[in-house]
């Protein structure tokens, strides 16, 4: 990760050193950031960044190009690089907006997401992984644009999967449950860590480096930082799925979560072959797995009663299989609750 984010310190120097100017090659005068100058400016930028650079970003797992940007604001070419060479001087003066890769009118950055890897990724439902600049940047992306996300990383202490999900200014879950955050100086040492004590151990190592957060604290850290970019726009127009699916957490007491947590985890190491269906997806697992399978179920149905749960065991302890349906929209739920 530290690697990746001296690359873009060195796309930001480059940018600043460059000998063409910020701007796209047809403009001569170098625009001004409105972000802090005029309202009504500030929130067509704002609106700008969030329809057009970050949902498409988090649609496709990457940034959009300058025709993709035209295409999705029906823009002429001339007129969307004009709004980008805008984001640009934001990007140059005040730490938002986007920043191109030098030499090119691609985008590098955009607060809070990385067109590099990172090691950092956030997923929104239907959408690809793309990833985010560092650990607070990634619990913020939720808050920015209303939706549930799946932040996955790999704790910079000993380098095990962590999963969190992040609804808003709220934690929703975490795999393991005791992830902290260290906020220190820049995106470099912004990390996840897979335990309280070995961010305490990284920060005694580092000269008391940065700040220790629970992930909670974290979240709603990123969330004030980044609900700001989006605060007070109107919400993109967007056809209302049929069925809402949020999951009660509240179903499940603090010991029946823990479990729920463990027998999660077994079941995705169970798992030996997945199949795609027309509004959810198969898993495979061994016959023997079938207490543990139906324990999973019987704490799933309760936090998530929207699902349709189907155990179908063949004969002579033939394979076992999980479906998980349901209504419309449930298919992309699944994907991105299951990571499938």
């Amino acid at each position: 990760m530290k690697t990746t984010l001296v690359m873009l310190a060195l796309l930001v120097a480059g940018s600043a050193a460059a000998d063409k100017p910020c701007c796209h090659p047809s403009r001569t005068n170098a625009p001004k950031c409105p972000f802090e100058s005029d309202r009504k400016e500030s929130d067509r930028l704002r609106r700008a960044l969030r329809d057009g650079v970050f949902v498409p970003w988090l649609e496709n797992g990457r940034a959009p190009t300058p025709a993709e940007f035209a295409k999705r604001m029906k823009l002429s070419q001339s007129e969307a690089d004009l709004l980008l060479d805008e984001m640009q001087a934001c990007g140059e003066t005040i730490g938002g907006g986007i920043l191109r890769v030098p030499q090119s009118e691609l985008i590098a950055v955009a607060w809070p997401l990385a067109n590099v890897p990172t090691g950092i990724t956030v997923t929104v439902a239907g959408g690809k992984p793309a990833f985010a600049r560092c650990a607070v940047d990634a619990l913020g992306v939720s808050q920015m644009l209303g939706k549930k996300t799946t932040v996955e990383a790999e704790a910079r202490d000993n380098g095990s999967r962590l999963k969190v999900m992040v609804s808003g200014d709220q934690l929703v879950s975490a795999e393991p449950p005791g992830v902290a955050v260290v906020k220190g100086e820049g995106c470099d040492n912004m990390s996840f860590f897979s335990s309280r004590e070995a961010a305490e151990r990284w920060r005694k190592d580092n000269a008391g480096e940065g700040e220790l957060m629970t992930l909670a604290e974290a979240v709603k850290h990123g969330a004030k930082i980044f609900g700001q970019i989006t605060a007070g726009l109107d919400r993109p127009p967007s056809p209302a799925p049929k069925e809402k699916f949020y999951c009660n957490l509240k179903a499940l007491t603090p010991a029946q979560r823990a479990r729920h947590q463990e027998l999660s985890k077994a079941l995705r190491t169970a798992v030996s072959e997945k199949a795609e269906l027309p509004n959810g997806f198969g898993l495979r697992v061994a016959a023997d797995d079938l207490p543990m399978l139906a324990e999973w179920v019987g704490y799933e149905s309760k936090c998530c009663p929207f699902f349709n749960f189907e155990l179908d065991l063949a004969r002579d302890q033939g394979p076992l299989w999980l479906r998980i349906t349901g209504g419309e929209g449930a298919k992309a739920f699944i994907r991105s609750e299951f990571g499938l």
